[in-house]
């Protein structure tokens, strides 16, 4: 995410991939992010306030969608991500757990 955060915000980056990952090699990924919403997220974890950021990632070999829950005290909380191939891919916060 880039900061700070606020709704409606939007930015875009890419991403280039070089030699040794297969179909993707030598390809550029275009990112579009927007702030949609600041949203109770249901985790594993419990109800969560957080940042609801959409993304499109077009590349040569199609196009993907993102959606990611940012909370400001633990980080990304839940990830949706489904990709160009249409297969759907989900993280949530499950537990947090006190550094030693």
């Amino acid at each position: 995410v880039r900061f700070p955060l606020e709704l409606g915000k939007v930015w875009s980056s890419n991403l280039n991939i070089y030699e040794g990952w297969w179909a993707w090699a030598n390809s550029t990924l275009d990112n579009t992010y927007e702030v949609v919403g600041f949203e109770t997220v249901s985790t594993e974890f419990g109800e969560l306030e957080a940042w609801h950021v959409s993304s499109v990632t077009t590349a040569e070999f199609g196009t993907s969608t993102h959606n990611f829950w940012y909370n400001m005290e633990l980080g990304f909380v839940k990830m949706i991500i489904k990709n160009y191939a249409g297969q759907l891919l989900q993280f949530e916060l499950a537990e947090v757990k006190e550094a030693m």
